[in-house]
């Protein structure tokens, strides 16, 4: 490999545009190929149909001339590529631009009527919450204590059959999104995933923020969510007859607790509490797991009122 190019296999231009190292095409070059409604015609159906020969993707063209419509498929090198039997396919980025396109997100904007969640908030304990959704973000408001509980993106292109399915529909949405970038994997490039904690200012819960290498694809997750998911988690709940997975990620239930034991080596406990028995989770810096422990409440309780963390055992601070 060049010394000059990036493991990544990126380099830029002089005016700073990316190019890649082994087509020697820059983004804009790329995205120029589909600015045509012949070419975007072109990707589209052969989305939807599959591999397709040169005389099927004329003959459903509107093209006037087969030269003309084979100058447009040529200029698509990067998006589409002949196979060995002579018929055309789609490549990787042929795909993506392809599932872009259906999905309506550069040409379609929902804005679904609001709607009212049937659980309290979890800042006030009081107030009635509320989801709205404009401009693709998705905004869960509280009508007593006025303030934003949180903020996420939701697919603009979304179809919504009916406003109450809206809830449902975010929750599943980000609950996958946010177990991938947990995972360290990027749920729209497959790019490696970088988590950081962040202490808010204010002195509230600990956000893991996740940010691909790759794309800047990002989501800020509050630590509770980043193990909401995790087997001991799930199990733990399920013992006491209740499933975790029905908690919508803004408001994950009031008996989840979490403290910052220690900075070096760093550790956060997360832990929640049923019944008479508490799981404690014990998270590294990057938001895995190190060990988890379940406990009877007269066990934790001195635990949960302060104990530090060199009374845990280096076990648990590792």
């Amino acid at each position: 490999m060049n010394p000059a190019t990036p493991a990544d296999g990126l380099g830029q231009t002089a005016g700073g545009d990316t190019v890649d190292a082994a087509t020697g095409t820059t983004p804009a070059a790329a995205f120029q190929q589909l600015g045509n409604e012949t070419r975007v015609d072109i990707v589209r159906r052969l989305h939807v149909e599959g591999p397709c020969s040169f005389s099927a993707l004329f003959e459903g063209s509107e093209s006037d001339s087969s030269a003309g419509f084979a100058y447009h498929l040529r200029e698509l090198d990067q998006f589409v590529r002949q196979r060995d039997d002579e018929r055309w396919e789609l490549t990787s980025a042929g795909r993506a631009a392809a599932r872009a396109v259906a999905s309506g997100q550069f040409t379609t904007s929902v804005e679904p009527e609001s709607v009212s969640l049937e659980t309290a908030c979890p800042l006030c304990r009081d107030g009635a919450l509320t989801l709205s959704v404009s401009d693709g973000v998705a905004d869960v408001t509280c009508s007593g204590c006025e303030q934003s509980v949180t903020r996420l993106s939701f697919p603009t292109g979304a179809e919504i059959r009916d406003a109450t399915d809206l809830p449902a529909a975010l929750d599943s949405y980000h609950r996958n999104r946010i177990r991938s970038f947990v995972e360290g994997v990027c749920p729209d490039c497959g790019g490696p995933v970088e988590l950081t904690p962040e202490s808010p200012d204010d002195g509230s819960a600990i956000q893991f923020s996740c940010d691909c290498s790759r794309c800047r694809a990002s989501v800020d997750c509050p630590a509770t969510l980043s193990v909401i998911d995790h087997p001991a988690v799930v199990s733990f709940y399920d013992d006491h007859g209740q499933d975790v997975t029905e908690r919508p990620l803004w408001n994950v239930g009031p008996e989840w607790r979490e403290r910052l034991l220690s900075t070096e080596p760093w550790c956060l406990l997360v832990s929640t509490r049923l019944d008479e028995e508490v799981l404690e989770l014990y998270l590294r810096r990057d938001g895995t797991v190190h060990d988890h422990r379940r406990r009877p409440v007269s066990g934790a309780t001195q635990r949960e009122s302060g104990e530090k963390a060199s009374d845990l055992g280096d076990d648990a601070a590792a």
